[in-house]
Order: C-alpha cells, then sequence, then structure tokens
C-alpha cells in the first residue's frame, strides 16, 4: 500500500514487524525506536492538528514530528510515535502503568508481611510456653500497633500515596496479622476443653488490639 517508508536501522527483528505494520495501516502509524537511530519519511497526514506526536515512554516527554512529515533522530531512549490520538493514549497508558504498580506494590508487600509473621509466630512459640497461640497473639498485637502508627503518620506525612499505602498497610500488614488463623486457634481451644484459655485468647486478643492501635496512633501524633 501507499503507507509511510521507515528506515529501522539495526531493529533486528522488530524493524520488519514495524515496516509491515505501518504498509498495512498507512493512517496510523506507529515507530519503535529502542536503542538505534529511527527514520519515518512522508507520514499520511503530519500536517494535520494533532497528528504525529512522540510519547517519550522514559521521560514522558511530548514532541511533534516537523510540518513535511519527516522525523529523525528518535532513539536513545525509545520514542513511540501514536497517531491524532496521542495524549489520549499517553493518558491511558500512565494509568495502566500506575494500576500495575498498586497491584506489584500489594503483592510485594503481602509476599513480605506473611514470612514476617511465620517467622515471629514460630520464634515467638518456641520461647513462651506450649498450649497457648503466643505467637498468633504476638503477631496481631504488634501489627495492629504499626497500622495505628503507619496510618496515622501517612495520612500526615503522605496523604496521597496510595501505592505505599497499599504496600505497607493493606499488603504488608495485611498478611502480617491474622484474623482467621486467631479464630482457628480459638476454636480449638474450645474443643480442647481449655475454655479459660479460649475466652482470654479471644478477649485478650480484641482488646489487647485494640489498645495497641490507640498507642500506633498516639505515638505518630506525638512525632508531628
Amino acid at each position: 500500500g501507499g503507507g509511510g517508508r521507515i528506515r529501522t536501522g539495526d531493529q533486528g527483528f522488530a524493524g520488519p514487524c514495524l515496516t509491515t505494520w505501518l504498509r498495512r495501516h498507512p493512517n496510523h502509524a506507529v515507530g519503535l525506536a529502542m536503542g538505534s537511530t529511527f527514520a519515518s519519511e512522508s507520514m499520511p497526514g503530519a500536517g494535520e492538528p494533532g497528528a504525529r506526536s512522540y510519547l517519550d515512554l522514559s521521560v514522558a516527554s511530548i514532541s511533534h514530528a516537523n510540518s513535511n512529515g519527516s522525523a529523525t533522530g528518535l532513539g536513545a531512549k525509545g520514542l513511540l510515535a501514536i497517531g491524532p490520538d496521542a495524549g489520549g493514549r499517553g493518558r491511558r497508558l500512565a494509568g495502566q502503568m500506575e494500576r500495575n504498580m498498586k497491584w506489584l506494590a500489594l503483592a510485594v508487600g503481602g509476599g513480605i508481611g506473611a514470612t514476617l509473621r511465620y517467622a515471629l509466630s514460630v520464634w515467638v512459640d518456641q520461647r513462651l510456653l506450649a498450649g497457648f497461640p503466643w505467637g498468633t497473639f504476638a503477631v496481631n498485637v504488634i501489627g495492629s500497633l504499626l497500622v495505628g502508627f503507619l496510618i496515622t503518620w501517612l495520612d500526615h506525612r503522605h496523604p496521597g500515596s496510595a501505592t505505599l499505602r497499599l504496600f505497607l498497610i493493606t499488603g504488608l500488614l495485611g498478611a502480617f496479622t491474622t484474623f482467621s488463623t486467631f479464630s482457628v486457634e480459638t476454636l480449638q481451644l474450645i474443643e480442647a476443653g481449655r475454655l479459660a484459655q479460649a475466652t482470654f485468647n479471644a478477649a485478650g486478643s480484641v482488646l489487647a488490639c485494640v489498645l495497641a492501635v490507640m498507642a500506633g496512633v498516639g505515638i505518630a501524633r506525638s512525632l508531628g
């Protein structure tokens, strides 16, 4: 077809793929330069308003093609040439990257929190009297203290940090504390006929965790 001609230099397999795509889609020319100089000539519609914008994926800056439709020297950091909807596509790309970062923060925080919970629970259970779930009791109280502190600290110091909040609160401390294990261990104490210990675990955990949250909030506020 009469699509834009593209010189890809040493783009390897990507070059022929881009050339084929441009020939089949002459009205939506897309050029990608990753590490070597890229030149595109005779782009259709380059004189139209908003046409042929280049989005620098590494620094998110926008520059426009020359009025004659040619663009040269696009290498170094990797530039993506997009059609008339460059602004909208750039925003969608940025939004997708932000969502991906949130999921990544949640997954990494959860993995770290679960690992720390297991390690601390085992360490506590090995050092205190057997027969009572001191490990779960400890991680829930410590986690509640940290949640109270971090929520207050983030609200004052980093109010708009949604990704950091996901990592620390929902991911790390959400996996570090465990209500389900606490419930199962309380039921096991009841079934074993150890009602006093079950009552202490249920009531004592709730009371201790609420007090720990209050303490965490108080510490954060005192630090300003």
